[in-house]
This record gives C-alpha cells, structure tokens and sequence, in this order.
C-alpha cells in the first residue's frame, strides 16, 4: 500500500466554518497543507472531503497519519525522527483556500 508523504510534524489550527467543505490532503504532498492542491495527480490519493459541522478553531493534521482524519490526534508525536518531511509545503494555510483544480 503506498503511504502518503508526512506533510508536517504538528497540526496547523485553522478556523472552520459550520457548512463549509475543506479538502483535506490525503497524499502529504499538497503545498497547501493541510488542503489539497492536487499534487497526489499520479497517485492512488483522493482527497478528504470534510463539510464542517460547527464553526471553530480546530487543529487540522499535516502528518497524515491520523486516526481522525482531518484532525489532529497527535500522530506526529509517533513518528520516527528519520522519516523526511516535505519541507516545500507551507506551514501557513490561505484561510480562503478551500477546494483544489487539477489542471491538465
């Protein structure tokens, strides 16, 4: 099964808004982390579609591994330290950037 890319090694905290759909980077390669930006193109990832369902400052996973996708569960405090991190994705998320495009 091909793992996905450790994006981060901490939760970014992001304010949701109730009703609103974020999609949540499955493959660890977005540079839009946590959302997706379609970099997983050519993967077996899909993004996580998430519609909110209250407004609030939630703590959103970056290194993918997750129990409860896409909030934080402090899976990165497991993470072996050799593991790499994808040091090009962003540590600051677009509060605006809700939804990706795969352009051809």
């Amino acid at each position: 099964k091909e793992m996905p890319v450790v994006g981060g090694r901490s939760s970014i905290k992001i304010d949701l808004t109730q009703g609103e759909t974020y999609y949540w980077c499955t493959c660890g390669r977005s540079k839009n982390q946590p959302w997706c930006d379609g970099s997983h193109a050519g993967t077996s990832f899909k993004p996580l579609a998430y519609t909110a369902i209250e407004t609030k400052t939630a703590g959103i996973c970056t290194c993918k591994r997750t129990k409860n996708a896409p909030f934080c569960d402090g899976s990165h405090n497991m993470l072996p330290d050799e593991l790499p991190v994808d040091t090009t994705t962003t540590g600051y998320v677009k509060p605006e950037f809700k939804e990706y495009k795969v352009v051809a």
